[in-house]
């Protein structure tokens, strides 16, 4: 291998320098892959912590309505002595989505 050889591959695999120009670095950003495998993973990371975050505050509502309809009933009961007949029970407060 010569050293114009030599220089040509090094010259390749040197780290960016700021006095480089902006497309010259852009183009060579767009022929690199090897951080693309990393990218997607924090991409689909972010997508699923977005739908679990989503789902959870749906899902919060629906079980803070369950609590909220079974504390009247047992207010109900204790207060009044008798169970709310199906159908008369106050509905959830919450409006859940």
């Amino acid at each position: 291998m010569s050293p114009v050889q030599k220089t040509a591959d090094t010259a390749l695999k040197a780290p960016f320098q700021p006095h480089e120009a902006p497309k010259k670095h852009l183009s060579r950003l767009a022929k690199e892959i090897r951080g693309q495998g990393i990218v997607e993973y924090v991409l689909m990371l972010a997508l699923v912590a977005l739908a679990v975050v989503a789902g959870e505050q749906s899902f919060a509502c629906q079980v803070e309505c369950a609590f909220e309809n079974e504390a009247n009933q047992l207010e109900q009961i204790i207060m009044k002595g008798k169970k709310i007949p199906p159908g008369q029970a106050k509905k959830c407060s919450k409006k859940c989505a």
